[in-house]
């Protein structure tokens, strides 16, 4: 983490990256695609008490497994979907730019609409989600659950990457670009 904040503090300030746009897509559209698959009860529950238990683990209420492969789950869920929500974001800014071509005053904010909601997205999956989800995954394990339980709660990577390059080739994305995006994955 420290080296993404340095890599973006080297020749510019942090407020650079910051985009009330973009952040409105992916910071409140992806809670809200959670409240509409899982419910109130279950984001709150395993959502977001999952992401709390991986930051501080309360030992004297412990979970049963179950419970933690259901936080795995919406973690799953959550990283997929952050990840989405910056494709989204990234084709939201590509049709403001093209939109905007004969004023290249508006072609900027665009831009910046396009980029930085793919990044807040793969940060969030990169920090939060993935972490959360691989934690609880193995807790879960260590509590009792089967290991094929357990990969039950992680949907396969090949489907995540498939839809990856199906919307990368649908916005135009040469080879080039889906291989950086595809090795992201691994």
């Amino acid at each position: 983490m420290s080296m993404v904040v340095l890599g973006m503090a080297v020749n510019s300030p942090l407020t650079m990256f910051f985009d009330a746009t973009s952040a409105l897509i992916v910071v409140v559209g992806l809670p809200g695609l959670l409240l509409l698959t899982y419910g109130s009860q279950s984001f709150s529950k395993y959502g977001l008490g999952g992401l709390m238990r991986m930051l501080r683990p309360d030992p004297s209420s412990p979970w049963r497994p179950d419970e933690h492969l259901k936080a795995a789950r919406i973690a799953n869920a959550a990283s997929i979907l952050a990840f989405l929500m910056g494709t989204v974001g990234t084709l939201i800014g590509v049709v403001q730019m093209l939109q905007n071509l004969e004023d290249p005053t508006k072609i900027g904010p665009a831009l910046s609409v396009a980029l930085l909601t793919n990044l807040y997205g793969l940060l969030i999956f990169t920090l939060l989600c993935h972490p959360t989800a691989q934690y609880h995954q193995a807790t879960a394990v260590a509590a009792g659950a089967s290991i094929s339980a357990a990969r039950d709660a992680n949907p396969p990577l090949r489907h995540v990457m498939v839809l990856a390059a199906l919307i990368g080739i649908s916005v135009g994305g040469t080879f080039m670009t889906m291989l950086l995006a595809m090795s992201s994955f691994i």
